[in-house]
């Protein structure tokens, strides 16, 4: 976290230490609960998986993509994955690309089809369907409900 900061206060760098940091409060809560040596080679997967997916978050990233990357196997890293971060890789990527569309819609003049290029999507109408799934409202209507709110 400190490492990304010291380049100076981007919304990226300020983005991904929260990201970190949650993980990492996470990862501590469940030391103070559970025995010692459940995690101590899981973290090592998380922080590398964790950092991975926040530098590639741009791209298409997939539980398959850690992996192969992590060289582990995916019912490892699934299950350490959900015990540390408290959910699963597909949807803790999924959660990520959705808060930075939220970023570029409130404080971009992005074309909607432009940020779900820079989130990896080819499909900006599938975007569209899985931004307005998980956020409530279709892109264009978050937009302009977050202009209004200023």
């Amino acid at each position: 976290m400190i490492q990304a900061l010291s380049a100076g206060f981007s919304y990226q760098s300020v983005f991904y230490s929260s990201q970190v940091l949650g993980a990492t409060l996470a990862y501590v809560s469940l030391q103070s609960v559970l025995p010692h040596d459940s995690y101590t080679m899981g973290n090592e997967y998380i922080t590398k998986a964790v950092k991975y997916i926040y530098d590639h978050f741009e791209e298409k990233v997939s539980l398959s993509t850690l992996t192969e990357v992590l060289d582990v196997s995916k019912s490892y890293l699934s299950r350490i994955f959900r015990q540390t971060v408290g959910t699963s890789v597909n949807q803790f990527i999924l959660d990520i690309k959705m808060k930075q569309a939220c970023y570029y819609l409130k404080d971009t003049n992005l074309a909607v089809h432009q940020i779900a290029s820079r989130l990896g999507y080819d499909d900006p109408y599938y975007f569209s369907r899985i931004f307005k799934k998980v956020v409530g409202s279709s892109p264009r209507v978050f937009r302009k409900q977050e202009k209004n709110r200023l």
